[in-house]
């Protein structure tokens, strides 16, 4: 009965349910910012640090909560992504991109 009056028939997305798509879905779409380490990662590794590259990236990248720290008050995020390990930091609605690191490019930026 409750599929019929809720669902059937409407476009229901439940992106939101699960912890890891609340939080890419988060990062994605909130406003950020990015630290000159992450900016000069990008650089290195190739990636386009502009919104809609971004968000392409994110599309299918997996958070890794035994590393993050969600409970913090700046929640800490590590992000995995195909191109490399993103870490990111949430205050409140600003995303904050730190890092991007990759296995395969070594890049010679400081922090």
């Amino acid at each position: 009965m409750v599929y019929f009056i809720l669902i059937r028939g409407k476009d229901r997305s439940f992106t939101f349910w699960f912890p890891e798509d609340r939080v890419i879905e988060q990062v994605s779409s909130n406003p950020h910012t990015y630290r000159s380490l992450f900016l000069c990662q990008a650089k290195c590794l190739g990636i386009k640090s502009d919104s809609a590259s971004l968000a392409q990236l994110l599309k299918t990248a997996n958070v890794d909560f035994s590393l993050s720290k969600p409970r913090k008050t700046t929640k800490e995020y590590y992000i995995n992504s195909k191109l490399g390990d993103i870490k990111v930091d949430v205050l409140d609605s600003l995303i904050v991109f730190k890092s991007i690191s990759s296995f395969e490019k070594n890049c010679d930026c400081l922090p």
